[in-house]
């Protein structure tokens, strides 16, 4: 059986019309064309669809059954037309991202906040459990975006250097390196340095500081949640590293005390990656400028 569309658009027009006639002012054919029409689906079939009925074409057992798949058939390509033109439109899509680290999120409110004005009907898909390995999922097309503190030397993918940002020590007002105007390298060797990272070779200090100098911290605590850690550091149990805008909400807090790390500052870089042959929609680089610009503000 080879019937086309254009036969299910004439069997459900000639039943919602009555007759050629009526069916062609919808179709925007002649009765003739119709008919020869008709009389070709007929033929696909192998049996007629109408019984003729004076002027009056009614549709019968055989032409009920097809009828049914052209109903499906015919609401599947409006509903698949419509989907594709809000996409083309930005009326409807998905934005799926993933971070290197759980710092990162906390841009995320503002960011959602802000683009849902402009896109209510794109859905910003946040895969917390790629938190630490996005890349993976960014090659294997999971992911849509996905930001990262190290530079990926990867022509698969394409880069922006969204922020940056410096890294501050935080301590307990009775640590023994409060005394100094910053800290330098070699302290991290004579403390316990509570971490969001995963692993030592992971944390950003590690990889901007201490592995350039061969240095390592006496101990290293992991822990992916800030308020325990800084409960940890309060308690003098160790020090964090933490990006200073992340430590606003701290800063009256009579038990801390912050310091920069070297004279010079130790910074942190934010990048976001997406594949380099993928055509972005609209929607994507408004996404990109507000996360651009929260993470710039914080």
């Amino acid at each position: 059986m080879n019937i086309e569309l254009r036969h299910f658009k004439l069997i459900k027009a000639i039943v919602e019309k009555g007759t050629l006639s009526e069916a062609s002012g919808v179709l925007h054919q002649t009765p003739s064309a119709l008919s020869y029409q008709l009389k070709e689906a007929e033929f696909q079939v192998g049996a007629p669809l109408f019984d003729r009925i004076g002027k009056k074409l009614v549709i019968n057992s055989i032409g009920q059954t097809v009828l049914k798949s052209a109903e499906v058939i015919l609401q599947e390509l409006e509903t698949l037309s419509t989907e594709v033109k809000q996409h083309l439109k930005g009326e409807a899509g998905q934005i799926r991202i993933s971070t290197e680290c759980h710092t990162s999120y906390y841009w995320l409110p503002a960011v959602l906040k802000k683009f849902e004005q402009h896109y209510p009907h794109i859905k910003v898909n946040v895969l917390y459990n790629s938190t630490g390995h996005p890349l993976p999922l960014l090659l294997g097309g999971e992911l849509d975006m996905m930001i990262s503190y190290t530079y990926k030397e990867d022509h698969r993918i394409k880069q922006l250097e969204l922020f940056r940002d410096e890294m501050v020590a935080i301590m307990a007002t009775d640590h023994p390196l409060c005394s100094k105007a910053y800290i330098e390298a070699e302290d991290f060797t004579e403390v316990t340095l509570i971490t969001h990272a995963p692993s030592l070779e992971t944390a950003n200090i590690y990889e901007e500081l201490l592995k350039k100098k061969g240095l390592m911290p006496a101990n290293t605590i992991h822990i992916p949640f800030t308020e325990a850690g800084i409960a940890l550091v309060k308690a003098g149990i160790g020090i964090m590293v933490l990006p200073r805008w992340m430590l606003r909400p701290y800063h009256n807090e009579q038990e801390l005390v912050f310091k920069p790390i070297t004279s010079e500052g130790v910074f942190r870089r934010q990048y976001l990656s997406v594949l380099n042959n993928k055509t972005l929609p609209d929607y994507y680089h408004l996404f990109i400028s507000y996360l651009k610009e929260e993470l710039t503000r914080s």
